[in-house]
């Protein structure tokens, strides 16, 4: 069975590099909220560029998300 590839960095992170639980899950959040955004625009993560994650960056500042939220959301 093969994992999506943002599934095959969520199992590194946790099976790799021991992150904790509820850090994986709120990655998992992050990860899924992103990818749905570029679906919503005929994309995926695979299909995303630079301007892509600019735009969603700007659209998370329109909905007052906290900076340390969305570094948070993009170191994943």
């Amino acid at each position: 069975m093969s994992l999506e590839p943002s599934e095959r960095f969520l199992a590194w992170l946790q099976i790799e590099q021991g992150r904790a639980v509820k850090t994986i899950e709120a990655y998992r959040r992050d990860l899924r909220d992103y990818e749905e955004w570029l679906a919503m625009r005929g994309k995926t993560s695979m299909t995303a560029g630079s301007a892509d994650v600019e735009a969603f960056v700007a659209q998370l500042r329109k909905h007052g998300k906290a900076a340390r939220s969305i570094a948070r959301q993009f170191a994943a």
